[in-house]
């Protein structure tokens, strides 16, 4: 007669649980490396330079604009301009501010016959096209 090895009532052996699990340890994430910080500040720069050269544009655009509409605007910025860089006195401001006058409404002049003359060279179609263009840059 053989003799069996006596198995328990619950079944197979199992091995021994651990009394607890440790919780999972979370590490810092890794530092960036030189090379994608020196990136990533060029990057920055970069973005910097251009932002800073769409706003300098769109004022120089916005400064043009609003001297083609408004002549008295620009003559006025011209004259605080040199008297702001020449430190004029009196008699001299009155008398650049004349010059400055006169020669702005030279150029008005021969703004208007620019225009009347590149108008009388164009067709029906173009001379519409051209008024149109030019309402944009009237007086408002």
């Amino acid at each position: 007669m053989t003799l069996d090895p006596v198995v328990p009532a619950s079944g197979p052996a199992q091995a021994p649980l651990p009394a607890a699990v440790p919780p999972p340890v979370l590490l810092p994430p890794p530092l960036p490396s030189r090379r994608r910080r020196a990136l990533k500040g060029l990057l920055i720069f970069f973005l910097g330079v251009v932002f800073g050269a769409f706003l300098v544009a769109g004022a120089a655009w916005h400064r043009f604009t609003q001297a083609m509409r408004n002549p008295s605007l620009g003559r006025e910025r011209v004259f605080r301009w040199l008297d702001h860089m020449l430190d004029l006195d009196a008699a001299q401001e009155a008398r650049v501010k004349e010059i400055v006058r006169v020669r702005q409404e030279e150029l008005l002049n021969l703004r208007a016959a620019a225009v009347s003359d590149v108008d009388a060279v164009l067709t029906e179609a173009q001379r519409a096209k051209w008024r149109h263009f030019l309402e944009r840059w009237k007086p408002r």
